[in-house]
């Protein structure tokens, strides 16, 4: 555990089995780049039994993580987000308000906006997998996502690509390069405007003011 005392909301519910402020875990080359922040639990949160709260991460007043998720470290929530179905997050994620997140692995240093619902994956490429796992020249970038992104279930977002605001990914989908706000995606990098949908995705709500 860190050395440093959590920073625990009197409103907020801890499970008994949960354990916050965990260390970072050891890199197999070098030391992490620390944020020089406490772990801190706001408002009215509630995280369920069996869960790990890395150290230096925020949890944003209102969230709720469900029993067995893990936030490694430095990870930021924000307000009155949902980890579910045994969601973990890697170090260093960012998370923005009003998001849910449910059975899926987000890895370390992706970004994402307000309001999106995500139950796929977020991953690195590893283009040269014979580089150490944790070799500074190893480093890729993460997949970001802007504002109001929905990931369907088992999709797979791969890289540092940039998923524009109000993008729709279908389960299952496969996504390795940049997608325009306010389109489709399904297969591999199938990306189509929601005009050119064939069915009833095309024609939803979400899509109303784009």
């Amino acid at each position: 555990m860190s050395s440093v005392a959590p920073l625990v909301s009197p409103t907020a519910q801890i499970a008994s089995t949960t354990q916050i402020g965990v260390s970072y875990r050891a890199l197999q080359e070098g030391e992490w780049t620390r944020l020089n922040r406490p772990t801190f639990v706001g408002e009215r949160c509630d995280i369920g039994h069996f869960c790990v709260i890395g150290e230096e991460s925020h949890i944003g007043e209102g969230s709720i993580i469900d029993a067995y998720c893990m936030v490694e470290g430095g990870v930021t929530l924000g307000k009155n987000v949902l980890l579910t179905h045994r969601a973990s997050v890697g170090a260093k994620v960012t998370i923005g308000d009003n998001c849910i997140i449910g059975g899926t692995l987000i890895c370390e240093k992706s970004q994402m906006g307000n309001n999106c619902r995500v139950f796929g994956s977020l991953t690195h490429r590893q283009l040269n997998p014979t580089l150490n796992w944790d070799a500074e020249e190893a480093e890729e970038p993460a997949p970001i996502l802007a504002d109001n992104v929905f990931v369907g279930w088992g999709a797979t977002i791969i890289g540092g690509v940039n998923i524009g605001e109000g993008s729709y990914i279908c389960a299952g989908a496969t996504v390795t390069k940049d997608v325009p706000a306010h389109h489709i995606v399904t297969g591999t990098n199938q990306i189509q405007a929601p005009a050119d949908w064939n069915g009833a995705l095309g024609k939803s709500p979400f899509f109303a003011e784009s």
